[in-house]
Formats: C-alpha cells, structure tokens, sequence
C-alpha cells in the first residue's frame, strides 16, 4: 500500500498545477457530489416505490372485499333458500292442475320476503325444477332451459354444488347475449329425486358502476383467466364479449380472490402509464 501511494505521488509530481486542480476537483468535489446525489436519488425512490406498492395494495383490498361483500352475501341467502323446508315443499309438491299452482305460486310470494330482500341488493332470482306440474313462468322455471346455459354447464364440471360465474350468453328473452354475473346453488337439501336449483342473476352494470365510484386515481381490472370481467375503465360493453387481457397489465400489481371456486385476479395499475413498478410481478 505503501509503495503504491508512493508511486501515485511521485506520478504526481510530474502533472502541471491546473492539471493537479482538475484532478483534485474530480476527485475531492465532483465525485463525493454525484455519490451523495445518487444516495438521495435512490432513497427517494425506494420510498416512492413503498408508497405505491402500499397504495395499490389498499386499493386490491377494497375492491377484493367489495366484491367478495356481494358475492358472499349472496351465498348467504341461497344458503337460507336451500336450508328452506317450505321452499321445497313448494318446488317439489305435485299439482293437480295448473289452476291449482298458479294459486299456490301467488300465495307462496305472497308470504315469503325472498323478492324484497334479493331486490334490493338488485339481485334477480329464479328457481328451478323438473317438475312437470309446475307451470313455467315469473320466478320459478324448467331446468331444462338453465342447463342450455353456459353458467349451468360450468357447475356440473366442477362437480360442486354451488358456484360463481361470470358468463356471456343468452339474456333472459334469448334474442341476443350479454354479460351476465351468475351465482347457482342447487336445491337438494332436503330431497335429490328431484332437480332443482337456485340462480342469482345480479346487476352487471351496477357492479362496474360501483366499481367506478369507488374514485381510484388507479385503473383497477377485475380478471378470470385471460378475461377482464370487470373494470373501473371502458373495456367493451354489457352487449360484447368479455376483452382479453394483454401481457402488459399482467405485469401490473396484482392479487387473488377466490369466490366459490372462480379465482379472480384484481390487477392495479397506474393510469394510462404505460410505465409498470419495478416490484410487480
């Protein structure tokens, strides 16, 4: 070490004045300068980057317990439905004439709060039977016409008895498809020889509505898959098919909700940047 220093100090002795001063001012001014900066640079930026990593995380947690709220709250009530003595009597009873079921039907709804309570979560719901007295109409359909839907067909694969799906299919009338948010339950508690099965249609629109109100600065993707079910941003219509997700959003933070069976991955990101932070995945 000692012979080295000695070596630059006498290399030294051979450089001009203005020489030695330019490399003093590197070395003793303009060096220590740029390491300090540098320092400052990268503490600012890593506290930037917690900042949004920690931001982006509470908005994932909203929206995953938004819409894990609804959802659930939904299995809340078609689990009173399929517990439900009366409501099986009422779908599994032979009729004798249909004189005699629409009577019964308009009784059943009569006593029962199941209308109101699913209305005003802006839930439609609809039973189903093979029952062949029953006369098909209002809130009490054929399982034949459910098991043409891609909602019906879904839960038979899982093999589950219950589950909760985002579909484009026939809407109600059958003229066109759409978007549709679907949560089926079958209705064997209490007797199999007879199938029968619970839906709940919620409102799709009011479920980007809310997601939109919810006023993140940040564009927030609901997903399943490659699709984008869900988003606080235009991303096609309730009349087109749900929009395929890019790889550049799947670098964007992101996490999983799994809601009875559908695994869901909310994604978060900056809005209209094209720049992704560093720590995302």
């Amino acid at each position: 070490m000692k012979e080295l220093l000695q070596k630059i100090e006498k290399r030294m002795d051979d450089f001009t004045v203005k020489k030695k001063l330019y490399i003093l001012y590197i070395f003793c001014v303009l060096l220590p300068l740029i390491i300090t900066d540098s320092v400052v640079f990268l503490i600012i930026r890593n506290s930037e980057m917690e900042k949004q990593k920690h931001d982006m995380t509470n908005i994932a947690n909203a929206v995953s317990y938004n819409i894990s709220s609804v959802v659930n709250n939904a299995g809340e009530m078609a689990k009173t439905i399929y517990t439900s003595r009366y409501i099986d009597d009422f779908l599994s009873r032979k009729y004798d004439t249909s004189a005699q079921y629409i009577m019964e039907y308009q009784e059943f709804f009569k006593d029962t709060l199941l209308e109101n309570l699913l209305g005003m979560n802006q839930i439609v719901f609809t039973m189903y039977t093979n029952n062949d007295t029953i006369v098909k109409g209002g809130k009490v359909g054929n399982i034949e016409d459910l098991k043409e839907t891609q909602a019906y067909q879904k839960l038979n694969q899982s093999g589950e008895t219950k589950g909760f799906f985002f579909v484009y299919d026939k809407n109600r009338s059958g003229t066109a498809e759409e978007r549709k948010v679907v949560f089926l339950q079958k209705l064997d508690f209490f007797s199999g020889d007879q199938e029968k099965m619970l839906q709940l249609e919620f409102d799709y629109g009011n479920m980007m509505r809310t997601l939109q109100k919810m006023n993140f600065d940040n564009e927030v993707l609901i997903c399943e898959e490659n699709q984008i079910v869900l988003s606080n941003t235009k991303h096609g219509s309730t009349g087109s098919d749900f929009e395929e997700l890019d790889d550049k959003i799947k670098k964007g933070y992101h996490q999983t909700v799994n809601l009875y069976g559908t695994e869901l991955e909310v994604y978060v990101r900056r809005t209209g940047g094209e720049r992704d932070c560093e720590y995302c995945s």
